[in-house]
């Protein structure tokens, strides 16, 4: 049995596997028509995740501030130049003086990250670039609401943020759906950007909303719980290796 997490990558698992087990619907159906797998399931990705106290006093935020979360390896934020997560983020830090922003990642070299930072010192100020840690519960449990990944997502990052009622700020690449389809917000989810101009005009609307903030969250727990909580993701891999050992 095969469980793939890294599709858009080279594998040698089709030539030893009995079955296929993929996390999203895009890369069963890719495996299926490229791969030469016989068959697959779906089975999501899941989380045990819980909030905790938040740590906002000890990062230096105001309590009145808002906060948002971007959480990924740094190459993710640079594998496309059509696409600039340090301008949409100074953009958003630049309008909203109250704002700020967290970027959980390995930092690059200080002279790299000195270059990719906003211009304009305030914002430089509230733009965080810190990492890596261990325990990632206190970061979301602070945040208000999360902007994803792009141009390439994260899968686990998506579930993490749904399962602790965190609003997410979703990224659909245009040209490329294997960077950023997942089933798990669902095809009907509104705050999908498309652009570093979506990004910055959904963002805008999280920081000025807290009703719709409060929304998007609650609504985003709740389909956790139902398409992808730890139950019933374990029912669906025991069912799996029920019918297996049959």
């Amino acid at each position: 049995m095969f469980f793939n997490h890294a599709d858009s990558e080279f594998w040698l698992g089709a030539s030893s596997c009995d079955h296929y087990v993929d996390f999203r619907t895009i890369g069963a159906e890719l495996s299926l028509r490229e791969r030469g797998v016989a068959s697959t399931r779906v089975i999501p990705l899941t989380t045990d995740l819980a909030r905790v106290p938040d740590i906002r006093a000890s990062l230096g935020i105001p309590r009145r501030a808002t906060l948002s979360l971007f959480l990924s390896s740094i190459w993710k934020a640079m594998t496309d130049p059509g696409f600039c997560f340090f301008r949409a983020v100074s953009h958003i830090l630049e309008k909203h003086p109250h704002h700020y922003h967290l970027f959980l990642t390995v930092p690059p070299e200080p002279e790299t990250l000195a270059g990719l930072m906003p211009m304009e010192r305030d914002a430089a100020r509230r733009f965080m670039i810190t990492g890596p840690y261990a325990d990632l519960r206190p970061f979301y449990s602070s945040s208000d609401f999360l902007v994803e990944t792009f141009p390439v997502v994260g899968g686990t990052v998506r579930v993490e943020a749904m399962a602790m009622g965190l609003p997410v700020v979703a990224f659909s690449h245009p040209e490329q759906p294997l960077y950023s389809s997942t089933d798990a917000l669902g095809p009907d989810y509104p705050y999908t950007a498309s652009s570093e101009e979506d990004v910055e005009r959904i963002a805008s609307f999280f920081i000025e909303d807290a009703a719709a903030r409060q929304a998007c969250g609650s609504r985003l727990r709740e389909r956790f719980r139902d398409t992808a909580s730890p139950p019933l993701v374990r029912a669906e891999l025991l069912r799996l290796l029920e019918e297996v050992a049959a």
